[in-house]
């Protein structure tokens, strides 16, 4: 793909993106970024979007999310994303549709949904409200407990609590994984290949 311009990009992101572009390339069947809180994990999802709708002729990219106020969030993102090599912001080159009901329009280019709704459309239920259960939970002290994905151990991550370490720390991907780094090719065990962003300092 093109030169990728880092100048609005942290280093963090940067990494992330050529890693994931150098994992499709190479034709992995799965890849995974983890990127801590406040790291700008949209942003960089948004920069990679645009780069493979313009430079990997990408048809569609579904960006799927758990709960509502992500999915806005994300539409936002894309909404007032301005692309290096354009005058034009994203949406006066690509379709960009939040979904509010159980159709994807044929015209779309990203089609932002959240889980619920999307297990909805496989199941063929009728259209409904996509709430999400994370979002009814009130703020506690200690953050609620989060069920990991079984297919991406947890003992191979080094992880990071977003609220750790001086600000300047945490507005950065603290990706790291133990014995998978960008560069040497190694995989996971479940064959997963590591895109780990690693911080500076």
């Amino acid at each position: 793909m093109g030169t990728l311009d880092e100048a609005r990009l942290w280093a963090a992101q940067a990494r992330a993106i050529k890693a994931l572009e150098a994992s499709l390339a190479r034709g992995d069947a799965r890849a995974l970024i983890q990127m801590a809180t406040g790291s700008g994990k949209t942003f960089t999802a948004v920069n990679l979007a645009y780069r493979l709708l313009k430079h990997a002729s990408a048809k569609r990219i579904l960006f799927l999310v758990d709960r509502n106020n992500l999915g806005r969030q994300t539409f936002n993102e894309f909404t007032h994303f301005e692309p290096p090599d354009e005058v034009r912001k994203f949406p006066a080159l690509y379709n960009v549709q939040r979904l509010d009901e159980n159709a994807i329009n044929p015209a779309s280019n990203i089609v932002i949904t959240t889980i619920q709704r999307l297990f909805s459309m496989l199941k063929g239920e009728p259209d409904n409200e996509d709430g999400s259960a994370f979002e009814t939970l009130a703020w506690r002290s200690e953050p609620p407990t989060v069920t990991y994905n079984g297919q991406i151990p947890p003992g191979n991550a080094a992880h990071k609590r977003a609220n750790d370490g001086p600000p300047h720390h945490r507005r950065r991907a603290v990706l790291r994984l133990r014995h998978n780094r960008i560069g040497e090719g190694s995989r996971q065990s479940d064959g997963l290949p590591s895109l780990a962003a690693r911080p500076q300092g």
